[in-house]
């Protein structure tokens, strides 16, 4: 669906809004109209409003959250000049209000949640217009809070006049601290204790026995080396302690697995000593 000629030849269109309704469509144009549209009979316009200055091609129109009426920016009609708000009612786009800007309004927004009206104008200033009794949040936090108090010189005579008594050999309950003094030791003695350092208590077995989490690989590695005797015992002696055993006790009396095992190698490896019979000594003459 489209129409041809809606607006002025070589303009631009800046914006086109549809209604709640769905039905109607309204335009704003670079020939400084607004124009009302149905979508049943697209080919004339319901209403159309002129003079509403138009300098620059993104000007837009829109409608209000309740759909009664229709926001648009005019320019100013001469250099320096200032710009307008224009309130047009929907049906007839008769002006309502008109409420005069610093400069031309470039882009208007009209928020449903909160009911404010944010504009943006050809200085660079942003123009937020909001109503007391209807308006929620946005520039209304702002407006609630008033201007900041200053510092008056009674504030100044009451903090000055304030007596100060200094007790320092005060019990350490009643001494008043300064700030500035004394708080590298005061910080240093809360760090040792537990209760102020918030200190988690050590475990009495395991890991983190003592404070220590854990130890490195290489430490692991030299504390077995330690534990472990072995290469300095005798494999001479202790094999020989198995035969011994084997002759004196031929049973697995053994409690561990692996000292029944080398018992019983031990006793099966064994070579049987071959010798050459000694030959017998002749009986010394008588």
């Amino acid at each position: 669906m489209s129409i041809e000629g809606a607006h002025g030849k070589g303009t631009e269109t800046g914006s086109m809004t549809f209604s709640v309704d769905g039905r109607t469509v309204l335009t704003r144009g670079g020939d400084d109209t607004v124009k009302l549209w149905d979508l049943r009979a697209f080919k004339k316009p319901l209403a159309s409003r002129s003079e509403l200055t138009t300098l620059y091609p993104n000007t837009n129109a829109m409608f209000s959250p309740d759909d009664k009426y229709i926001i648009t920016g005019s320019g100013a009609s001469s250099k320096g000049g200032r710009g307008k708000l224009m309130f047009l009612e929907k049906n007839s786009l008769d002006v309502v209000k008109t409420l005069e800007v610093d400069s031309t309004p470039v882009k208007v927004f009209w928020h449903s949640k909160i009911n404010q009206i944010v504009t943006g104008l050809s200085n660079g200033q942003i123009v937020v217009l909001y109503s007391p009794m209807t308006s929620l949040n946005g520039a209304k936090l702002l407006s609630n809070k008033g201007p900041p108090r200053k510092v008056t010189i009674e504030d100044m005579s009451d903090a000055l006049a304030a007596p100060s008594i200094i007790t320092p050999h005060a019990l350490p309950m009643f001494r008043d601290m300064d700030p500035g003094r004394g708080t590298k030791r005061k910080a240093e003695k809360d760090r040792l204790d537990p209760r102020k350092s918030r200190r988690p208590e050590l475990p009495v077995t395991g890991p983190g026995k003592g404070g220590r989490v854990g130890a490195s690989a290489t430490q692991h590695v030299v504390q077995n080396l330690v534990r472990d005797t072995t290469r300095d015992q005798d494999p001479r002696e202790a094999l020989l302690k198995y035969a011994e055993k084997s002759e004196s006790d031929p049973q697995w009396t053994a409690g561990e697995f692996e000292e029944v095992l080398v018992e019983r190698t031990w006793k099966v490896n064994q070579p049987r000593p071959v010798f050459a019979p000694a030959p017998e000594e002749e009986e010394e003459e008588k």
